[in-house]
């Protein structure tokens, strides 16, 4: 099979990847409020309060009560504007409600804005994609989105309306990078300005936002920008992350207050360093699987449904056999700006803050944590596909020719990747839908069991 990628016009990719994202998405918008929503939405008398409540918001953090959490100003808002507008539906349905007559809720305007955003988000990843490999043509970055956006892991982002802040997040990572590669090849302030206000605008999102002091450099580097402007951005998120920190500091008051409890993970009490290192080898075959095909994805894992790790599990051996060596490889290929190279950077580099090594991490894994570096995966696994194949990708290509076998490869990937997706979107549907259905492989798990019977047997 030939494809002529003269046909494969931007706009037609938008469309595509639009109605592609609401068809694998869609029963998601019918769902009502589910876990931590509670939290900061469902309920949250400030945020029913609609827009008058932002500047409020902004003097807030992130929720309030018996604990209170970081600084997500941005989220919350988002939430006011939507409560604002929507104040006259209902704000969620149980499941008898909507067997007697199925209502338009708050939660499914919620819902279908999350939708909305994940399409943007992949529209936005295929075009910072095609602007990084602008020396390869458009299949790489257009099988890479694809994959993204299939891929049910996730599921937890897009299905839970609470998980709107990574989303945020990572729109204004791709922003930020976007802005600053344009800076980089054109020499214009205005480009370093307008990524620096989408750093601005993740930091007020989620702290993992902090990401980007890796990414800018490894992006910026790949595309061969010099020194110098490494240095400028680098000095220049320096300065904006010290507007947010003394920001956040004159709008708040007191200090945050959040109990972390030894079954959301033993590691803020005990354990060396030594002990971090085989749990986040544990945490990074976990995630490697849970890549590849995530069969029992779960709204919470914690102690001690992943154990603290010892050299004595296997996963953990399995880990340094495969992480190790494609760590090396992928640093040799990065240093050559070779895109399996990048890959693999962004992939481990990422995974690296959220498997326990450098800090604890609450509840120890989390689908959500994928979110991110789960984009340098889908990169490598799309790589690796068109190498084994010898699709040739190089920018001077129009008539590419598409084996069957890669036909098969992916069909198969995108037949079993948007199935399960579906599938899972459904178990987000409230918060005993989802606790009762996950509890069946939460052996383990104290808090999801905590969290299902407090649900049950309210106090």
């Amino acid at each position: 099979m030939t494809i002529n990628l003269s046909q494969f016009k931007n706009t037609k990719i938008y469309f595509f990847i639009t109605i592609l994202t609401f068809v694998i998405y869609g029963n998601s918008i019918n769902n009502e409020y589910s876990l931590d929503d509670n939290i900061v939405v469902d309920g949250n008398v400030m945020v029913a309060n609609g827009i008058k409540a932002i500047p409020k918001i902004f003097q807030t953090r992130y929720a309030t009560g018996k604990q209170e959490y970081e600084y997500r100003p941005l989220v919350t808002s988002s939430f006011a504007i939507e409560k604002q507008f929507f104040s006259q539906l209902p704000e969620s349905q149980t499941i008898k409600d909507k067997k007697r007559k199925d209502k338009l809720t708050q939660a499914n305007i919620s819902h279908f804005i999350n939708v909305l955003l994940y399409a943007f988000t992949c529209i936005l990843l295929y075009y910072f994609l095609s602007k990084l490999l602008h020396n390869y043509n458009i299949i790489i970055p257009l099988i890479t989105t694809l994959i993204f956006l299939l891929h049910p892991i996730h599921t937890e982002v897009v299905a839970s309306i609470k998980n709107r802040d990574e989303i945020f997040v990572l729109i204004g990572m791709l922003l930020s990078l976007l802005w600053f590669l344009k800076y980089s090849e054109t020499e214009q302030l205005k480009y370093l300005i307008y990524g620096l206000f989408a750093t601005f605008f993740a930091l007020l999102s989620k702290p993992n936002s902090l990401m980007i002091f890796g990414l800018a450099p490894v992006i910026m580097y790949f595309t061969k920008a010099n020194y110098k402007k490494i240095a400028i951005v680098l000095f220049s998120l320096l300065l904006i992350y010290v507007a947010f920190v003394l920001m956040r500091k004159g709008l708040l008051t007191g200090k945050a207050n959040r109990n972390l409890l030894f079954f959301e993970n033993p590691l803020f009490y005990q354990g060396t360093w030594l002990d971090r290192i085989t749990v986040g080898l544990y945490c990074s075959w976990f995630y490697l699987h849970m890549l590849i095909y995530p069969l029992e994805m779960s709204f919470y894992y914690g102690y001690n449904q992943i154990p603290m790790a010892t050299f004595g599990n296997w996963q953990v051996w399995v880990a340094i056999i495969i992480f190790i060596p494609m760590g090396v490889f992928g640093l040799i290929r990065f240093f050559k700006r070779d895109v399996i190279g990048l890959g693999i950077i962004l992939w481990l580099g990422v995974m690296l803050g959220v498997i326990n090594i450098l800090f604890p991490i609450v509840g120890i894994v989390a689908d959500r944590f994928t979110y991110a570096f789960s984009v340098g995966f889908c990169l490598v696994l799309s790589v690796l596909m068109l190498k084994w194949f010898k699709i040739d990708t190089s920018i001077n290509v129009i008539n590419v020719k598409i084996p069957s076998g890669f036909l098969m490869i992916f069909l198969t990937i995108s037949i079993l990747y948007s199935t399960r997706t579906i599938a899972r979107n459904s178990d987000w549907h409230d918060y005993i839908t989802l606790y009762t259905t996950d509890i069946e492989h939460l052996t383990e798990s104290a808090k999801a069991h905590a969290l299902l019977a407090n649900t049950l047997y309210p106090m």
